[in-house]
């Protein structure tokens, strides 16, 4: 590690200036750019590559770019998921007196070896997660769950803040049970490989669906190379990619939103089920079982016995107890809880 006794002389801080580093446009990266850029002086650097030289070359241009605006009264770079696209900045944090903000997604802490899934399954990667973790002045985990996690790797609590997702309310309607498609269950999820299918425990979906004709289950998501990972049932629909709007309609039809994940930090397709007045069922992970706000609803692991045992609670429920289920997650994941939340600890760094 890069050990020195002085600080160079660069630029007073701007507090109003942030530089935000992306690995990907994905949408929750993208929405805390957009609410950066309404209270900071926002520049941002987006990752084309994700593999060999061309990654390479985009991380020493990143760096470089952290370095000229570093000159400009840039001492804010904040980044969604501590790995490589930060190993560099936190290593040079001292000597270029820079402040890193890192919001922690899930893969960087959660591991399942079953699956190869996790970045600090091989030595070399969890080097570099490990170093961003413990050098970074501010993680912020989505869930507590991941915040536990956080603080045993980093070896102290401090500047470690969990900072939950925040969603726009008004994109999601809730939904009366007379007026939702009775029986049905969704399930969504980005599924282009064969270990995102069991990560996301599409397997045991699978044999749920086998154990329960009677209900219509619709899994979202699931590229054409991947649908032959479903056997072909008749109360089975699998669907690609759709439109967001086109998710919003399917969260309105389904009475019920099945998540079977392996790993998770905090699953925002749940929370937009939850919205629109869909009764949650899911495994354990990340923070769901907060999510839900009743463990009833939560599978211990997932098997046929625990999946009936969800589903008779969630079938008996009325249509107050579903209300509040709703309402108890719209109070809690607002877009504007998550941005003051940022604001304030950019402002405060």
């Amino acid at each position: 590690m890069l050990s020195c006794c002085y600080i160079l002389d660069l630029p007073e801080m701007d507090r109003r200036k942030v530089f935000v580093v992306l690995l990907n446009r994905s949408s929750f990266a993208i929405k805390d750019l957009n609410i950066l850029k309404q209270h900071f002086d926002t520049k941002s650097y987006v990752f084309k590559s994700k593999s060999g030289f061309s990654f390479l070359f985009e991380l020493l241009t990143a760096f470089l770019i952290t370095l000229k605006l570093r000159l400009q009264g840039y001492r804010t770079i904040y980044s969604v998921f501590a790995d490589y696209q930060m190993f560099l900045p936190v290593l040079f944090s001292k000597l270029l007196g820079l402040n890193v903000i890192i919001s922690v997604g899930g893969n960087e802490v959660n591991v399942v070896p079953e699956i190869a899934y996790g970045a600090r399954l091989r030595w070399s990667r969890r080097m570099v997660v490990d170093t961003v973790l413990k050098r970074a002045n501010y993680i912020l985990p989505k869930s507590e769950s991941l915040t536990k996690k956080v603080i045993a790797i980093r070896g102290r609590s401090e500047g470690v803040v969990t900072v939950h997702n925040g969603f726009d309310l008004s994109k999601f309607k809730y939904v009366d049970l007379q007026y939702k498609d009775r029986s049905s269950c969704l399930s969504i999820a980005s599924v282009s490989n064969v270990k995102t299918f069991y990560l996301k425990g599409f397997n045991f979906l699978i044999e749920y669906a086998k154990a329960h004709p009677e209900i219509e289950f619709t899994v979202v998501g699931i590229s054409s190379e991947m649908r032959y990972l479903f056997p072909k049932l008749d109360n089975l629909k699998v669907l690609g990619f759709v439109a967001h709007n086109q998710i919003e309609e399917l969260y309105e039809k389904a009475e019920y939103f099945l998540l079977t994940s392996l790993s998770e930090g905090m699953p925002n397709v749940l929370c937009e089920a939850i919205f629109s007045g869909c009764v949650p069922i899911s495994t354990d992970v990340g923070n769901a079982a907060y999510v839900i706000g009743n463990d009833r609803l939560i599978m211990e692991r997932n098997s046929i016995r625990e999946f009936d045992r969800c589903l008779s609670f969630a079938g008996a429920l009325l249509e107050a107890d579903r209300k509040e289920i709703s309402t108890r997650a719209r109070g809690l994941f607002s877009i504007e809880t998550r941005e003051e939340a940022l604001r304030q600890i950019c402002i405060g760094i």
